[in-house]
């Protein structure tokens, strides 16, 4: 498996707004086809936030389920790949950054990479495009402050294990850049386990157009903590 730091902007949350809503909905982080194709089940995402001038690691997922999906991409990948049904969906979702109605949830026998490329042969026929999302339930840590790794979008893998122990070792701060060499990311492709996830899909999706108020609700460690788990 993998380990990805991802960032949260502070344009729509706070790390207890963030943490608020992951307890209610679990975390579902929009992604690009091409960062989804590198990606396993399981694989962790370690959410960071700015405060101040560094930044804070506080809490992480597993990759459990892609959502997003609509209808007609959702039911060529089906037709690829066996699918067992879950959930009607139906629901409403109401996340700051955004609400959307769930569909149909399903379990699947794929590696996320098939599902992706199955997807891209779809999303390159149609004009309007999935909001492809990964999900899984949140779980809140004991703040961890990273002195050396500058905020960015989308998802970047990281030496997960090198980053805990230097928190472990070093009052919960970090310094370096934990870049994941090539080597080792060519050993974890051939060592993963084969894993299944879920695939859901989304009706309709509508882009919150009202940020965060600059100052508003300034940001604060959250108070719950626990401790990593060591898979």
């Amino acid at each position: 498996m993998s380990d990805w730091l991802h960032w949260i902007g502070k344009q729509y949350y706070t790390m207890n707004s963030f943490i608020k809503e992951a307890e209610k909905y679990s975390v579902s982080r929009r992604i690009s086809l091409q960062q989804l194709r590198s990606m396993h089940w399981g694989d962790t995402v370690y959410c960071a936030m700015l405060d101040g001038k560094t930044g804070v690691i506080f809490g992480y997922f597993k990759v459990k389920q892609i959502t997003g999906l609509d209808p007609k991409t959702s039911e060529r990948v089906r037709d690829r790949y066996a699918c067992e049904l879950l959930d009607n969906g139906g629901y409403a979702v109401s996340r700051s950054c955004g609400e959307y109605a769930t569909g149909a949830t399903y379990s699947i026998s794929a590696d996320i990479e098939e599902i992706a490329n199955e997807v891209m042969n779809v999303e390159n026929e149609k004009e309007n495009k999935s909001k492809l999302m990964i999900s899984g339930h949140f779980n809140i840590i004991e703040p961890i402050r990273i002195l050396d790794i500058p905020f960015r979008q989308g998802f970047r893998t990281i030496n997960g294990k090198s980053l805990i122990y230097q928190a472990e070792n070093n009052n919960r701060k970090v310094k370096g850049q934990f870049y994941l060499e090539a080597a080792t990311k060519l050993w974890y492709e051939h060592n993963r386990i084969p894993q299944s996830g879920d695939i859901q899909e989304v009706k309709t999706y509508n882009k919150n157009l009202n940020t965060r108020k600059k100052g508003q609700q300034k940001a604060r460690m959250p108070k719950q903590l626990t401790i990593f788990d060591k898979e």
